[in-house]
This record gives C-alpha cells, sequence and structure tokens, in this order.
C-alpha cells in the first residue's frame, strides 16, 4: 500500500550494525543500548551546534512512520525518552529535540525508521537557518558512545532523576 524508496539490492546500514557487522562510519561499538524492540545508535554525522546525536531504531526493519507496527511504538518512544536521558546525564545538555524523516521530500536517507534525539543548549539557534552536518571519527563516536553507555537510565526505568 505504501511506497517504498528502497533502491534494488539496498544494504541498510542499520541492519548491517544491529547483525554485528560495520559500515565505512559505523561498527558494532555504536550500538549503546538494545533491547528487544529496539536500539539506540550514535549518528555518525552530528550538527556543528549539537554534537552528540542519537538514532533510536526499530530493531526489526521498518522503512519508515508509516507502516510502523502499533505494537512498536511504545518501545520506540520509550527507548527515545531513556536515549534523550542519557543525552541530559552525559553531556548536560539543557534539553533535547526529537527528529523522524520520511521519504525523500520529508529528508530522509536511510530506508529504516530512526528518530534523531538531539542534545539541545540555550541559544545553540538549533530551529533558525541552517545547520552544518559534519562527520564524526569513528574514534569520537566510540568515546561519546562509552560515555553514553554509562548513563543510569539504561539500567532501569527511571534514569538519574
Amino acid at each position: 500500500m505504501w511506497r517504498s524508496h528502497e533502491p534494488a539490492g539496498y544494504v541498510c546500514p542499520f541492519c548491517v550494525l544491529l547483525a554485528g557487522g560495520s559500515t565505512p562510519i559505523s561498527t558494532p561499538d555504536n550500538v549503546v543500548y538494545r533491547d528487544v524492540a529496539t536500539a539506540v545508535i550514535v549518528s555518525p554525522h552530528w550538527w556543528e551546534t549539537n554534537p552528540g546525536i542519537l538514532l533510536v531504531v526499530p530493531i526489526d526493519h521498518v522503512e519508515h512512520l508509516y507502516v510502523l507496527p502499533d505494537a512498536l511504538t511504545g518501545p520506540l518512544l520509550a527507548t527515545c525518552r531513556r536515549a534523550a536521558r542519557a543525552l541530559v546525564e552525559t553531556e548536560h545538555c539543557e534539553g533535547t529535540s526529537l527528529r523522524q524523516h520520511n521519504e525523500p521530500a520529508g529528508s530522509q536517507d536511510v530506508w529504516h525508521l530512526h528518530l534523531h534525539v538531539i542534545p539541545r543548549w540555550i541559544g545553540d539557534a538549533f530551529n533558525q537557518g541552517e545547520h552544518r552536518l559534519r562527520p564524526v571519527t569513528l574514534a569520537d563516536q566510540h568515546a561519546f558512545a562509552a560515555r553514553v553507555r554509562e548513563a543510569a537510565c539504561w539500567r532501569d526505568n527511571i534514569g538519574p532523576w
């Protein structure tokens, strides 16, 4: 019913990571949390004013929001909450934002549903104009992942509050 934008022969980078493989810009060390339904992956690209972006994905390959099973909506949002708490705890950001894109016109460029959990600071001008994404070295991704992996929110449902 819903159109797919996955090219023929598409190799999903999130599915590769979740299966224990690597891509040219990510490794299994980028996965900071995983449960039976969802995972949290360090993004290999960060906005200049908002370093440290996490991606929350369903374990099962789901192309976009339109086809997300209802049974995954709760677990996906609960994992987003934990990821946001992890950013506040480890990066000391003053807030967080969620972004999710569907189809090329909606700026989707990886054909596996994912939510961006973005650290925010007062005055970061995130919603005011153009922001530049920059690639992040594997070393910086892995250092960030190690910090986030230690957050209390992964060990319980309450988090650091």
